[in-house]
């Protein structure tokens, strides 16, 4: 239902929120106007010509809102329009109430300009309070010549000389306060920019643009819960780039960095959106796979392994390839992250020590319960064709 009044647009939400809250003041000018009525000081007819115009007034803003006609105006909150069409109403009923009642009326404006400080500036605003006092002047003269009996004439103008000045100031405060908000929005803006900057930077390693180890290990202790909640399974896998000393001793550190980042790249696209991915330390990355036990990781192991071999570096020249080795543990409940962490360390030890350039499974226990299948020194993972 909400959505149905408001629109699924944010900002028109926002746009249509703010123009009910004009409707409801609006309703509680016209009770105002109804007891000036009920104690003799406004025309009935006129009270009734009040009300159907702010009706008329709100069906039409309401579906400038709604047929999205408002997006063409330079200012699609209609705000001034809204105002303009308020100040228009209560000089109607201004014309039509007696000269003691007046001044009740004359307070209204204040309402009005209060709700174009949301969006108006001081120009904005100034100019609608010039428009107001000379409106209100026009008013002065069509009684002069057409309702005589119902107007003091210097107390009138006196009336219109204060509403002007308080109107001129209110404007001049009101677009410093919007000014002063514009500012404050700017500002809040440029602080959760900063504060998602902040916040990359903590969890980003700088080289790769790969979550660091410290967020890895926080992703780490997070599955650990979920796992003691619910048991769902998880597994933690090491890669290590094969000769990366090699490669920073007889091509220079910069080689190095290439390569760390051309992993990064490489690796990126095949993993799922639930598992993270980052650099551990070193030439060293780290391969959270969530909701996965010891033998579906196989996969996504020999994926990346994979991966990895098929990159090509134009930079270093087209004889140049990278391996990585990998070892996978899947976490036992009860047991310190340091110790499957370890667990996956000695897996990946052992498959630099039987050939390097493969995936080693540590022992662990899958999710029926069975003892998983360690690879065999020199045993390379294999893959269904197309996984």
């Amino acid at each position: 239902m909400l959505t149905l009044i408001l629109t699924d647009d944010p900002q028109q939400q926002h746009r249509i929120q703010r123009f009910l809250m004009a409707v409801g003041s609006s309703v509680l000018v016209w009770a105002v106007m109804f007891l000036i009525y009920s104690q003799g000081h406004m025309d009935g007819a006129a009270l009734v010509h009040v009300g159907i115009a702010m009706l008329l007034l709100f069906v039409l803003f309401y579906g400038a809102f709604r047929t999205h006609l408002n997006l063409r105006a330079r200012e699609p909150s209609l705000t001034a329009a809204q105002m303009l069409g308020s100040i228009v109403v209560i000089f109607y009923a201004m014309y039509h109430t007696s000269n003691t009642a007046r001044d009740v009326l004359a307070l209204i404006f204040i309402m009005s300009f209060f709700f174009g400080v949301f969006r108006l500036g001081t120009r904005q605003l100034a100019t609608l309070a010039v428009i107001t006092a000379a409106v209100y002047l026009l008013m002065i003269g069509a009684l002069l010549r057409y309702r005589p009996d119902s107007i003091d004439l210097a107390l009138e103008l006196l009336r219109c000389a204060a509403t002007a000045a308080v109107l001129i100031w209110f404007s001049t405060m009101g677009g410093y306060l919007s000014r002063l908000r514009k500012r404050l929005s700017v500002n809040k803006t440029r602080l959760e920019k900063a504060m998602r900057s902040v916040r990359e930077m903590a969890i980003t390693d700088d080289l790769t643009g790969l979550y660091n180890r410290r967020y890895l290990m926080d992703m780490l202790e997070r599955e650990r819960a979920l796992h003691a909640r619910t048991g769902t399974p998880f597994c933690v896998c090491l890669a290590d780039i094969d000769h990366f000393k090699d490669i920073n001793d007889t091509r220079g550190h910069h080689s190095g960095d290439l390569v760390l980042r051309g992993v990064a790249r490489c690796a990126l696209p095949g993993l799922r959106i639930t598992d993270y991915f980052g650099r551990y330390g070193g030439d060293e990355f780290m391969l959270i796979l969530t909701d996965t036990d010891l033998g579906a990781a196989r996969l996504p192991a020999e994926r990346l392994r994979r991966q990895a071999e098929e990159l090509t570096l134009p930079e270093l020249g087209p004889e140049f390839h990278l391996t990585l080795s990998l070892g996978v543990a899947e976490y036992r409940s009860g047991e310190d992250l340091v110790q499957t962490i370890r667990r996956a360390d000695a897996a990946l030890y052992q498959a630099k020590q039987t050939g390097r350039n493969r995936v080693t499974l540590a022992p662990g226990t899958g999710r029926a319960g069975h003892t998983a299948a360690v690879s065999e020194p020199g045993e390379r993972a294999s893959m269904p064709p197309g996984a």
